[in-house]
């Protein structure tokens, strides 16, 4: 028997999974599967039951996870009769998490897609780095990123060093070689003394959330330091341009991939803000695509430095609102 032997699971519509096309939440796109990716896989391999996959925001380029086809989740969280979005793109599997459907569901992120409805839903998402969950990409390849969503960081952590390893057939694996995924430390120190543990603070970051987020942010770093961490200031410099890096990134790569759609009689299927955000993608130039790498380079060796020198981990808000309402308009 494997450690999640009849555990049931969901999988995000654009992650591979036998049995299942992949829609990546369109109307046109159907996919049909013939190999799981190796994440699915080692889940299976560990005995979990995949019960079905998750709606999206269209082809996983928006915040909200708003769908105009296959309908938008809504938070369970939702109160006085109003209704709230998940976020996304990875929505469908942050509600059915939250409101206890399945104890795990696997998500995809390449620029929020998991931390940012896990934030707005109240379970735990897991971005990982890149390449540490193998994925043959469908969207957004030199950013996006599998991993999973659970209730608990418990979960989390397990789900997570199952999903964890190179792909054979990785080019990459050679020059990118990684350390052997382990919980041993984890699981047998259930201490809650983090002496010697020091937490990044950017503080003018944190400022630029909404006051509810900024209490809670406080609430958090003060539960730490009593705890015994080091709160240590930190600058993560030129965010905006970091940002407009990444904007860049992530919309070229997915008008890459979706040129073919773009470019035929799908175009008018696809809903209006999958439209505009192609048409930006598009419109990139190769120089300015350049331009982004190399803001990308600065920002990720400025990260590396400061937790090679400086820090162990860096606390921030997930998001910086909590789950905006639907509205009818």
């Amino acid at each position: 028997m494997g450690v999640l032997d009849g555990v049931p699971i969901l999988v995000k519509d654009e992650i591979p999974t036998v049995g299942h096309s992949v829609t990546l939440g369109t109307s046109f796109i159907f996919d049909r599967v013939e190999k799981d990716v190796l994440p699915i896989i080692k889940l299976k391999q560990q005995g979990v039951l995949i019960v079905g996959k998750t709606n999206q925001h269209e082809i996983g380029i928006g915040t909200t996870g708003f769908n105009l086809l296959h309908g938008t989740p809504k938070n369970p969280y939702g109160r006085d009769g109003r209704h709230y979005y998940t976020g996304g793109s990875t929505s469908g599997s942050a509600a059915a998490v939250a409101m206890g459907l399945v104890p795990l569901a696997v998500g995809a992120d390449g620029g929020g897609s998991i931390r940012i409805p896990s934030g707005l839903c109240g379970i735990v998402g897991l971005k990982a780095t890149y390449k540490r969950v193998a994925r043959d990409c469908s969207v957004g390849c030199s950013v996006s990123h599998a991993g999973p969503m659970a209730n608990n960081v418990h979960d989390a952590a397990l789900a997570y060093a199952i999903m964890a390893g190179e792909a054979e057939n990785d080019h990459r694996r050679h020059s990118q070689m990684q350390p052997p995924v382990h919980l041993h430390a984890y699981l047998t120190n259930q201490s809650t003394d983090l002496k010697g543990l020091r937490i990044g603070i950017f503080d003018e970051h944190i400022k630029d959330s909404d006051e509810n987020v900024q209490r809670a942010t406080k609430r958090a770093i003060e539960h730490y330091r009593q705890l015994g961490a080091e709160i240590v200031p930190i600058t993560l410099p030129h965010l905006q341009e970091i940002h407009m890096a990444h904007a860049i990134t992530i919309s070229t790569e997915m008008y890459s991939l979706m040129e073919e759609h773009y470019q035929s009689s799908h175009f008018n299927q696809f809903c209006p803000e999958s439209r505009v955000s192609l048409a930006i993608g598009r419109s990139w130039s190769s120089s300015e695509f350049l331009a982004a790498q190399k803001v990308r380079s600065y920002a990720m060796h400025h990260i590396e430095v400061l937790f090679q020198n400086k820090v162990d981990i860096i606390l921030s808000p997930a998001t910086p609102c909590t789950a905006p309402l639907m509205r009818d308009d």
